[in-house]
């Protein structure tokens, strides 16, 4: 599609489309939609995060009682 274009033409396509996306950014539709997407993507993150820490306290909790036996496993020798 882009064989025959010239660079410059090239450039002018990417100019052009970026000053339309940049208005269409601006409207009232397109700032409720970002912020429907931003918002989404918070909550996706603070899940995830709740999910790493519940993790991360399971982990330690395996780690407490590995180390309470090897204490255990100590004192009897």
């Amino acid at each position: 599609m882009f064989k025959n274009m010239s660079k410059l033409g090239i450039f002018f396509l990417g100019a052009a489309a970026g000053v339309v996306v940049t208005a269409l950014l601006r409207t009232e539709t397109a700032k409720k939609a970002i912020a429907k997407v931003i918002g989404a993507g918070m909550e996706i993150k603070d899940k995830a995060t709740e999910y790493v820490e519940t993790v991360k306290e399971g982990a330690e909790d395996v780690a407490a009682e590995a180390r309470e036996a090897k204490e255990e496993k100590a004192d009897e020798i």
